[in-house]
Formats: C-alpha cells, sequence, structure tokens
C-alpha cells in the first residue's frame, strides 16, 4: 500500500478493517449494522456518488441451507464461512431498469401528430451505463471449528462434516461479520465524478425526516429550515470518526427550492382528502371522539338552493321583509366545555367581531370574546359563507341553544348592519352598543371626504360636539349637548351635516352616548380593542406558521392551539395572581388578597390617594351614605356604599368609568365605622375582582396539546410561469380594479341615499335589481369546493420607484 493509497483513504472509518486494496475497490469486513452505516455514510460523503439497490438474495439464502466454505473473495481465516445473504448496489448513472420507456424517451421522433400532446424532456435521463457496483456479503463464522493454516484438504473436510452434522443439531455457535467492496472513483466509468457531482444529488432520508418533523409542529419556513438543518447535518448526522459532509453536497445541505417541495410533499402527506371540506369534517370526527364535552356543528357548502323566509325581531326593531337564504351554505361553530364556563361566569356583556383574510377563502371569522378578570378571552367561535344577518343569526342561535342559561344583557359590535339586525333576531332583550374606536374612526373618515366640504375649522367643530354628545356620562347631560350640537351654525347651515348626524348617528344614539352605557364592572369596556388585538395576534403569530390557507388547517389550529393557550393564560394568570402561588406583601390588605392584579394595583392607589383625607372632608348623610370634599375643588361628592341589594356608588368621574373603588370609598373606610365588607356582597365577591377558584383550586386542568398539523397543503407556483402571470395580472389589473373602485362609489352612494329616500316601491325596485346583481356576480366569483376564494392580487409584488442617482459634484 503506497502513501498515496493511504492518504486517498483516510475517509474509512476506524471500524472498517481493510483486506484488499485494487485499482478500482477496497474490500474489507466490520462486525455490525451499525458499522455498516457509518462505512457506507462515510463512503457516500466522501466520493459524491450515491447508488440504488440492484439485488438482494435474503429471500433466496432464507429458503435453502447455507453453503459452507473455507474463503469468500479477499477473506480466508482457516474458519468455516457461510455467506447468508448478499446485497448488490449499483452506481445511479448505471443502466436503466426500464429499458422500454428509456429507450422510447432517447429514440422518439422528432415530429408526433396524435390527439394527446406528450411532454418533451430536453435531458431525457441519467442512465449512461456505469458498471461501478457495491457489495455486501453478510457471513456467519464458525469460529470453534477452525482449522490450522496450511491444514490439509482432508483434514478440512473432517472439520467440515462435524460442522454440518453440529448444524443439524443446532449445537454450532457462531459470529456474523459483513464483508464490503467499495468502489473507488476509478470503478466509475462514462461520468465524471467531482464537486460538482454534489450538486444533483438527492436529499438524505435523514434530512427529509427531520423536514417532516418541523412541518409536522406547524414550521414551514424554508429560511428557518434551512438554518436548523444545517445545525442538524453539522450535529447529529456528523459525530467523531465520520466524514463530515462537503458544503455544496445538496444531499444533506438542500436548497431553499428543494426544501419548499419536502415542505410541499410533508403537507399534501397529511391531508385525507384533496377535497378541504372533507378534509376537515374527517378531523373533526376524531376531535368528537378525542373531547365528547366540546360542541361542534358543521356544514358543508355545496350547490346552493335558494328559497325566502320571513325575518323579522320580537320587538319589531328589525325591519320584516323577504330575504334570500341560503339552504347548503358553509357554517362552522365551535365551543369547548371551559369556554361554557366562561361564558356562565362573564356572559353578562359579550364582544362579537368578525375578521377576514383568515384563509384563501372569501369566509368571515367571528370570535366570540368576554371581558374576564384577567383580560378578553374567546368563549365561542365560527366560520359562515358571507356576513350576512342569516348566517350570523344561525351561528349565534347554535350557541344559545348550548347555553342554556345563558341570558346576555349587553353586546357590543363595530357600525354593522347585519351584526345588529342578527344579535336582534337572537337576543332581541339585550342592549346593543357600538364600539367607541370604530364610531370615531367613521366621524373621521365622513370629515375628510371631499363630497361633503368640509374646511378644517368644520371638521374640528363637528367632531367636537359629536365627543361631547358621546362622552356624556348621564342622559341629561347627553340631551344638553345634543340641543348644542342642533343649535350649532354648522349643523343648521349644512344640509349634508344634518342628514348625516341625524340620520345616521342621532336616530341610534343609544348605541353610543356614555349617558346609555351599561351599567356595572363592564362600563370601562367602550371599544372592541380586546378583539382586535386578538385577531391580530391570530394573523400575525398563529396564522404565519401555517402552510396553508386552508379552512381545515384554520380550523385546527384555532381548535388544538389558539383556544387552549388562551384558556390555558387565563387559568394561569388566575393561579399566578393566588397566595397559592406566592405569599401576599404585608403591606396588601387581606380584603385585597386573591383578587386579579389589575384590581389589587388599583384599589392600593386609591388607599395612597384616600390618606390625604381628614374627618373634616367627610359628612354622613344617612347611614351608608356620605359626602366627600373632592381635593381640587370644592364639589362634594355623594357616594353610596349600597346594601346586600344595592350596588355601591360615587358621582365622581373615575368610579363612573371605572365601577372600581375610588378614593373616597378609602376615605370613609379610614375616618368611619364603615369597612370594606360595608360594601354590598355581590360587589366584592364579584367574578370580575375576584379569582376563579375553580382554577385556583386545581379543579380545572387546562393543556395545550402538542398540535401535529398534518392537514396543512401548499400550492408552490412555478418559476417559470411566474413573470408570465405577472405580466397577465398587470395588463389585466388596472381595468379590473378601476372597475371594483367604481363600483364601490355608487354603492356608497347609494347607501347614503337610503336613509334619505322615502319612497317605498323605489326602494323596493332597488332592493330586487340589487339582489339580482348580487346574485349574478355570486356566481362568476372564483370559487374552489364551492367556496368563494379570495382575489391574489395581494400575491403580486408592487413596482418599486426607481430612485433618482446622486448628481456628482462638480470639480473646481
Amino acid at each position: 500500500m503506497t502513501d498515496q493509497t493511504k492518504t486517498t483513504l483516510d475517509w474509512l472509518p476506524a471500524c472498517f478493517k481493510v483486506l484488499k486494496i485494487s485499482r478500482t475497490h477496497v474490500s474489507g469486513f466490520i462486525t455490525n449494522k451499525a458499522d455498516l452505516s457509518t462505512v457506507l455514510e462515510c463512503h457516500k460523503r466522501e466520493t459524491l456518488t450515491s447508488f440504488v439497490a440492484w439485488s438482494d438474495d435474503k429471500r433466496k439464502k432464507e429458503q435453502g441451507p447455507h453453503r459452507l466454505v473455507w474463503q469468500v473473495e479477499d477473506l480466508s481465516e482457516n474458519v468455516p464461512l457461510a455467506v447468508t445473504n448478499r446485497v448488490i448496489h449499483c452506481c445511479q448513472h448505471g443502466n436503466p431498469r426500464n429499458n422500454c420507456k428509456n429507450l422510447e424517451l432517447s429514440t422518439e421522433h422528432e415530429h408526433v401528430y396524435s390527439g394527446k400532446r406528450k411532454r418533451m424532456y430536453i435531458q431525457t435521463t441519467k442512465k449512461v451505463g456505469c458498471t461501478a457496483k457495491l457489495f455486501i456479503r453478510y457471513i456467519r463464522r464458525f469460529d470453534k471449528f477452525s482449522v490450522e493454516k496450511g491444514a490439509l484438504k482432508k483434514r478440512k473436510q473432517i472439520i467440515m462434516d462435524t460442522l454440518k452434522t453440529a448444524l443439524q443439531k443446532n449445537e454450532a455457535e457462531s459470529s456474523e461479520i459483513i464483508h464490503i467492496s467499495l468502489p473507488l472513483e476509478t470503478a466509475h466509468q462514462h461520468h465524471k465524478i467531482s464537486a460538482e457531482s454534489g450538486y444533483t444529488r438527492n436529499i438524505h432520508p435523514l434530512v427529509k425526516k427531520k423536514i417532516q418533523e418541523y412541518v409536522s409542529l406547524g414550521i414551514t419556513s424554508v429560511p428557518f429550515l434551512k438554518k436548523v438543518l444545517r445545525q442538524f447535518v453539522n450535529t447529529e448526522l456528523s459525530p467523531s470518526g465520520c466524514v463530515t459532509p462537503k458544503s455544496h453536497d445538496q444531499c444533506y445541505f438542500p436548497a431553499s427550492h428543494t426544501i419548499q417541495n419536502h415542505v410541499h410533499l410533508a403537507l399534501v402527506a397529511g391531508k385525507y382528502s384533496g377535497l378541504d371540506q372533507l378534509n376537515l369534517e374527517i378531523k373533526l370526527k376524531k376531535w368528537k371522539e378525542d373531547d365528547p364535552t366540546a360542541h361542534f356543528f358543521f356544514r358543508k357548502c355545496s350547490e346552493a338552493q335558494i328559497i325566502d323566509i320571513k325575518t323579522s325581531s320580537q320587538d319589531g326593531d328589525c325591519v320584516s321583509e323577504d330575504k334570500p337564504t341560503m339552504l347548503n351554505t358553509f357554517l362552522f361553530v365551535h365551543q369547548s366545555q371551559e369556554q361554557q364556563r366562561l361564558l356562565k361566569r362573564y356572559g353578562d356583556m359579550v364582544l362579537l367581531d368578525a375578521t377576514y383574510r383568515t384563509t384563501k377563502y372569501a369566509l368571515p371569522l367571528f370570535l366570540v370574546v368576554v371581558r374576564t378578570n384577567v383580560g378578553y378571552k374567546p368563549v365561542a367561535e365560527f366560520i359562515c359563507e358571507n356576513e350576512s344577518i342569516i348566517a350570523i343569526s344561525e351561528a349565534l342561535s347554535l350557541i344559545k341553544k348550548w347555553n342554556d342559561a345563558w341570558n346576555p344583557k349587553y353586546f357590543m359590535t363595530d357600525y354593522c348592519e347585519q351584526e345588529y339586525q342578527a344579535l336582534q333576531l337572537v337576543f332581541p332583550h339585550a342592549h346593543k352598543y357600538l364600539c367607541a374606536f370604530h364610531r370615531e374612526q367613521a366621524w373621521i373618515r365622513w370629515t375628510r371626504e371631499s363630497k361633503n366640504h368640509l374646511s378644517d375649522q368644520d371638521r374640528s367643530e363637528l367632531l367636537g360636539l359629536l365627543r361631547s354628545v358621546a362622552s356624556a356620562h348621564d342622559r341629561e347631560t347627553c340631551e344638553a349637548d345634543i340641543s348644542k350640537l342642533r343649535d350649532s351654525v354648522l349643523y343648521k347651515t349644512n344640509t349634508a351635516v344634518r342628514n348625516y348626524v341625524e340620520k345616521r348617528w342621532l336616530v341610534i344614539k343609544e348605541r353610543w352616548c356614555r349617558g346609555f352605557s351599561p351599567n356595572g364592572f363592564n362600563v370601562s369596556v367602550n371599544t372592541n380593542n380586546g378583539i382586535e388585538a386578538m385577531n391580530n395576534s391570530l394573523k400575525s403569530f398563529y396564522l404565519k406558521i401555517l402552510g396553508t390557507k386552508t379552512v381545515s388547517s384554520l380550523v385546527e389550529m384555532i381548535i388544538t392551539e389558539f383556544i387552549p393557550e388562551q384558556l390555558l393564560s387565563y387559568a394561569k394568570l388566575n393561579y399566578t395572581y393566588s397566595s397559592e402561588h406566592k405569599v401576599y406583601s404585608a403591606d396588601v390588605p387581606e380584603f385585597l388578597w386573591d383578587r386579579p392584579r389589575s384590581f389589587v394595583q388599583h384599589c392600593l392607589k386609591s388607599i395612597e390617594a384616600a390618606a390625604h383625607y381628614t374627618s373634616q372632608n367627610l359628612q354622613e348623610q344617612s347611614k351608608g351614605v356620605y359626602k366627600v370634599q373632592s381635593e381640587q375643588s370644592c364639589d362634594w361628592y355623594s357616594v353610596d356604599l349600597g346594601d346586600k341589594d344595592r350596588f355601591p356608588s360615587c358621582e365622581c368621574r373615575s368610579f363612573k368609568s371605572s365601577f372600581l373603588p375610588c378614593k373616597h370609598f378609602f376615605a370613609i373606610f379610614q375616618h368611619t365605622d364603615s369597612s370594606w365588607y360595608s360594601l354590598c356582597p355581590d360587589y366584592i365577591n364579584s367574578p370580575y375582582v375576584t379569582l376563579d377558584s375553580e382554577v385556583v383550586s386545581g379543579q380545572k386542568h387546562l393543556l395545550v396539546k402538542e398540535v401535529i398539523d398534518k392537514s396543512k397543503t401548499v400550492h408552490p407556483v412555478a418559476k417559470d410561469s411566474l413573470d408570465i402571470q405577472c405580466l397577465n395580472m398587470d395588463v389585466e389589473a388596472n381595468g379590473v380594479s378601476t372597475a371594483q373602485s367604481g363600483l364601490r362609489e355608487k354603492l356608497k352612494i347609494l347607501l347614503d341615499l337610503s336613509y334619505l329616500c322615502t319612497d317605498l316601491e323605489l326602494l323596493r325596485n332597488a332592493t330586487a335589481v340589487i339582489g339580482e346583481l348580487a346574485g349574478k356576480m355570486k356566481c362568476s366569483v372564483p370559487k374552489e369546493d364551492a367556496l368563494p376564494l379570495l382575489s391574489k392580487k395581494d400575491d403580486v409584488k408592487p413596482k418599486l420607484r426607481v430612485l433618482p442617482t446622486q448628481k456628482r459634484k462638480k470639480e473646481c
């Protein structure tokens, strides 16, 4: 063995015992299958070659007795040997296995005129007839029947007969070795082996398996997978004594597009069906088996059958008219047992809002949310085909049916007529309020529209008057501010302002004026910001890890990740705020123990502020009723501690806006015989100011299950066709977007006119015409699995403006 040969074979692991080195092969043996994997892996990494199985004699060898010999190839150690299996691997560039198909590809006629157009292969096959082969032989050796070196043939025959007799009696002990003959570079023919050979190698099975593991966890980001795969190869796949893969070897360090393709394959492999709705139906069966206490309702979308039904509210607030509905529209509703419990505990005030673009379909996702003692939490969710009165009311009716004892007092929504009418149908006696944020947003947008001809001064004046009406704390003040608005010069001289304010807002003043807002702990809930933040979290975090935009993957993410984590957060905060988690400080009064952190902090600040009061600042009017002087003025506030039938109250702005104990209460506690326990028991034991005992005591165990999302699917677009698609979309985009914008502008005018027109016949005719147009447009919307798809215009990258080049300074 020359020094050069020793250098070229340094990659061989120590477990490989070399027997012979020739020009084309190196042969040797190992003692176990683990070493076999190590040797083959080192050979694969060093030579940048790949081999495929050619033949395997395992089944053939198992059928009959194995032949006993004294030598196998170059292995001869004076002990009887028996080859139990022989495996041959050939070079991937060897002879084609399917000769007919490859022959057809290589000899296809230049012009084929047939009915079906065939795909033209520019490069047909990588099979070039290489004869390199890798041999693996599994050998049994019988060391106890060895002979001395140079023994005669007769002596060997006697030992062999003795061994055969022992084998018949199953008394022959043996050990296994594996003989390997590894082809070197010179064994390959008709193709070149170089560093470039690593560019086209297939991905390693273990790397592929690692991609599948990450995809099953919902991780589909190619840049992230590329980093973790590199770390995986450099650590777990490269132990000491094994050849380190080369950085350009695509077998271990696949390119981004290769990773993307395997992510797609892993996602598709997790699908039960190519139809999204059928896939969701199959998953629902499993979820119902896993959690029999949860409520599910699912109706697949199919060819619609339109019927007419009467829709009217029980108290006559909703307009009675014939409305078309879809018998077979899409609807999914879900509520877990723990969500039911939270709805029962905090269900007096409910927030409802829809969010779009959660899937590739134009389906709104509605979250039903309540304000708990530690923030906003979802208590039900549903996906319907459209944001119509019938669709929303049907979902709400199901939730109401599942919760017999639920009798909500208040609902809060944005300015959506469909949501209001649906709530009016299902909950006619509940008060419906408008979100202050959306109300303010609507005012600002209207005042900025050029068609209303408002100057900056007019805008500021109108917004100020409207905000005064909205912030009035009682109905008398509210009516006074409304009179002030109507007496203003802007209101009297501007017809557009007068029509907008009267017909759009003042007719529903009970829904947005603070003077009509709910009393109690929910008085501070005046916006949908809690549910908006939840929607943003859903889109910016949970939906980011989804590889698909299907309904089934969205529902699975909500049921197995989003909702459990929201409920776990609720349980965790209730526990961490309890004395079972940590002992309360001696500076915190005992009556504030085991209460929500925000409530405790509010009360501590009020106690600190009450320290400045003296007994001269208080006057007792009657039992439980006091007058407390303001620190900043000569005003006196009336404070009522309440009783078992009456909640406490205070005239100060702090209490009216939060319904939490203000400093005036604690001033009374410090200088009178009244105490915290003089307050109404229902007030101090309210669910909003106490911890959830079922969570703190450990009766509820909320676990977030690991999510293995096998229903995701992506639809990668070929790079070659992307430019063509973008060009086609650029040509049509301007015309379509202009027409869409024009249509929305006309619809906005119709919406404004609908508040002014009083001709009943004209209104009915307009409704019929618009209904017919809506039906035609719905039929023209592209669909998949009978569900309307979202427009893909957002996927096209916007054209970038050419940046100006910097002018060269003139040299003096």
